[in-house]
């Protein structure tokens, strides 16, 4: 079973799940076809599934930004 069936398994039973990913060459835009951000996106016609790109270098200015503020 590949990574994000077991994660889709676990969210059709009803339990809210996040994926995150911090590789700038993922491919879960591909997976599940349709853009993904630094903001959690749910995932189209799967409840409870939602899914993330974090870039590292915007979050890392985001976090230096908001310790100087």
């Amino acid at each position: 079973m590949e990574k994000h069936q077991l994660l889709v398994a676990i969210a059709n039973e009803e339990k809210k799940v996040l994926l995150i990913s911090t590789d700038p060459a993922s491919n879960l835009q591909d997976i599940f076809g349709q853009s993904l951000s630094n903001t959690p996106t749910k995932i189209d016609g799967i409840d409870n599934l939602f899914a993330l790109k974090l870039d590292p270098e915007q979050a890392t200015q985001h976090y230096i930004r908001r310790g100087m503020s």
